[in-house]
This record gives structure tokens, sequence and C-alpha cells, in this order.
């Protein structure tokens, strides 16, 4: 267990592993449920849906910049969850 919480801990980019699994996984699983649920035939996009499909990538992208934020935020690290374990709060 601790070699699978090294490697998803690790330094990649910049950023934790894990992070980078989580954003991979968000963008493959929005691109299943786009291209096998909402567009099962070919069509050209129209001027009524491309607003719409342009909402919602926005929102999907603003909701993950919004979490880089809060695990940016000092006291999301690790170290501040073990002082938080050793004050037991």
């Amino acid at each position: 267990m601790d070699i699978v919480l090294s490697y998803l801990t690790a330094d990649f980019l910049g950023k934790a592993a894990w992070i980078w699994l989580m954003f991979i996984g968000i963008v493959v699983s929005l691109l299943a449920f786009d291209l096998g649920c909402l567009h099962k035939g070919d069509h050209e996009i129209g001027v009524r849906e491309s607003p719409c499909c342009c909402r919602v990538a926005t929102s999907a992208w603003r909701c993950h910049r919004a979490d880089l934020q809060f695990l940016r935020h000092p006291a999301a690290t690790p170290q501040a969850h073990e002082r938080r374990l050793a004050r037991g709060a």
C-alpha cells in the first residue's frame, strides 16, 4: 500500500500524480458520455447546440480549476493534515 501511495503522491508536472489521473478519468468519462449517449448519430452541430456544448465544457473546466485551487490551499497539504491529527482535531 505504501508503494501505491508513494506513486500517487509523486510530483508530475508540478502536481501530484493522483490529480492528473483524476483529470484524465474525468476527461475520458465525459468523452464516453458525449459520444455514447449525447451524439449517437452523425450530424452537424447547429447554432442552438453549440453554446450548450460550450457551456458544459466550460463548466467542467471551472469545476476542475476550483478543485485545483482548493488543493493548493495551505490547509489541504498532507503536513497540515498530520498537524490536525497530532492535535487530536
